[in-house]
């Protein structure tokens, strides 16, 4: 509420019906003004375009959301205590979509980009158009729906030079001119690892190696045993050890580096190298890991002797069978 500025203090006075003065006081209160105020506004011919007043809660001296011509409009507001206000008169301007401006880039990569542009009043969505430069054909950006003033780009290619315009729409069908042309260059690509080696390979394991690329955040590999699925993984260093593996077996492997700065750059993957685990021989242990177990009871025995192999999934017997003492042996 707003405070009052001062008060004023008079007096009523009058002579009652025997002759005396009665003197009455009255306070009147005084107080300030609200700041009312309107804003420019603007849109497509024909399509709604919102008026702006403020303090919320008062009304406009044209419909709002309004649908004519260009013209002007004032907002009246009316405080708590009672005291209107009406703003200057501001604009409602009724025009094809503005040419978009300010256009700028930012967190450019090798393969990815995002594009930036000031803010349009009136428009409802915003379109991005780019491609190489050099050739012919435009590569469509997208659209990014307003207030929303960017847009990711993805799939371009490293160290290349484009250029990237965007447009407005106040109303379907109803684009503005495309904006300025914005030449942007994508960042160099992420390196390749080079030198792959595999030691300390055994039947079931292997360690592989690469050189290390300057300024990678991790390396992405995956490895196969041969004619099979990939099974995919990561590292921060350049090595990776691989457990589990099948004795006597063929695999292939490759790696690719993701290099900084932010936003990460993907690199090629290698060229494949491919290993052989060791062979099993005697005395070399398969499985260190039970997959069931037997349970043999009575123990100790007399007459019969009950072999049950148990699942260790649900501890239940899954077969057994008897061996029972012949009377007399």
């Amino acid at each position: 509420m707003a405070q009052p500025i001062h008060k004023v203090v008079p007096s009523y006075s009058v002579v009652n019906g025997s002759g005396c003065l009665d003197v009455t006081e009255l306070i009147l209160t005084v107080h300030t003004l609200p700041v009312v105020t309107a804003a420019d506004v603007s849109g497509c011919p024909g399509s709604p375009i919102q008026l702006i007043g403020n303090p919320a809660g008062g009304s406009f001296s044209v419909p709002n959301p309004y649908l004519g011509t260009s013209t002007t409009y004032t907002y009246t507001y009316t405080d708590t205590n009672g005291c209107s206000v009406t703003s200057a008169s501001a604009q409602i301007i009724a025009t094809p979509a503005a040419p978009v401006t300010g256009v700028n880039m930012s967190n450019i990569g090798a393969n990815t980009a995002t594009v930036n542009w000031n803010q349009v009043p009136g428009l409802l969505w915003y379109e991005v158009r780019f491609r190489p430069v050099g050739t012919g054909s435009w590569i469509g950006g997208g659209t990014q729906v307003a207030p929303t003033t960017y847009k990711n780009l993805i799939g371009l290619t490293a160290a290349t030079d484009y250029e990237i315009e965007v447009r407005g729409f106040c109303a379907v069908n109803s684009p503005g001119s495309w904006g300025t042309t914005l030449v942007f260059r994508t960042a160099d690509a992420c390196p390749t690892p080079q030198n792959l080696q595999e030691i300390n390979v055994t039947q079931t394991a292997a360690t592989l190696t690469w050189s290390p690329i300057p300024n990678v955040s991790y390396y992405q590999m995956r490895y196969r045993k041969l004619n099979s699925a990939w099974t995919t993984g990561t590292s921060t260093s350049a090595s990776k050890t691989l457990v589990g593996l099948t004795a006597g077996s063929q695999y292939e492997w490759q790696v690719r580096a993701i290099c900084l700065p932010s936003p990460f750059s993907t690199g090629a993957w290698s060229a494949l190298a491919d290993f052989n685990t060791l062979a099993m021989k005697d005395g070399d242990v398969v499985m260190n890991t039970p997959v069931d177990l037997i349970h043999v009871y009575p123990n100790p025995v007399q007459t019969t002797l009950h072999i049950d192999r148990l699942s260790l999934k649900t501890n239940k017997p899954m077969f057994g069978f008897m061996i029972c003492r012949k009377a007399g042996s």
